[in-house]
């Protein structure tokens, strides 16, 4: 990408950094920061870039409910290309339409994880009268219908550790998602949560590359890293396993 690129505010040397790596990567990556290092700001900076590059023109942002308004405020203060923000939550799912492609701006859609768990209501009556509950219609499977119809092409995952769990309805949604994108980006400061639990970051990784583990399961994975034992119907973790990588 040969062009100069003018951040609108100056940046830490950490975040130019980070930024850089990004880049080289080809693809997107994780920013795996301790809270208050500017996150959002290398994302926002991040995306400008690659639109600026010609290569995403739409940015899907996943994050908490709390944290749709810092995305507003940090794409004010950073984003140094013409931009338009959709925040898709509840109400505006109803009314508003993802944007319609085009080149000329950055479109950007902020949802929270919650829209990709709601379960679905939509209730039809059989010629008996009887009521149909639809399986895979309405609810989360509209809303992940909706966006894969929008090839999203950077999907970004604020607070990255919200999809930790792989059973999860929005982690299999997002995952889902993934493929679509040509670029992914993973952002959290706490990428393992309790107790220092290595299977957490299956399901972020599997979102960064869909094809990481082939064939394998979480399963596989948890008992790779993790010390486990049977404790009638379940199992306990009870510590980590001193691994170098995961090469079965």
């Amino acid at each position: 990408m040969s062009f100069t690129y003018r951040f609108k505010q100056k940046p830490y040397k950490h975040q130019v950094k980070a930024i850089k790596k990004l880049l080289s990567n080809g693809w997107g990556g994780a920013l795996l920061c301790e809270p208050r290092t500017g996150k959002t700001k290398i994302a926002v900076d991040y995306m400008s870039i690659l639109h600026m590059g010609g290569k995403v023109n739409r940015v899907l942002v996943i994050c908490p409910v709390g944290v749709m308004g810092v995305w507003e405020d940090q794409l004010r203060a950073n984003c140094p290309v013409n931009y338009k923000v959709l925040i898709w939550d509840k109400e505006n799912r109803k009314s508003h339409p993802l944007p319609q492609f085009g080149h000329d701006r950055l479109d950007i859609v902020i949802m929270n994880y919650d829209a990709l768990s709601t379960p679905a209501k939509i209730k039809d009556r059989d010629e008996y009268g009887g009521i149909i509950h639809h399986k895979n219609k309405g609810g989360r499977y509209e809303v992940l219908n909706k966006l894969k119809r929008w090839q999203p092409q950077l999907i970004i995952l604020d607070e990255s550790h919200r999809i930790k769990t792989p059973s999860a309805k929005k982690t299999r949604a997002i995952w889902a998602l993934a493929p679509i994108a040509d670029y992914r980006l993973i952002m959290t400061g706490t990428v393992v949560t309790k107790s220092k639990r290595l299977f957490d970051i299956y399901a972020q990784w599997k979102f960064l590359n869909p094809d990481r583990f082939g064939s394998l399961t979480f399963n596989d994975f948890k008992h790779y890293y993790g010390r486990w034992v049977k404790m009638e119907h379940y199992e306990r973790w009870v510590g980590n396993q001193t691994r170098k990588g995961f090469t079965r």
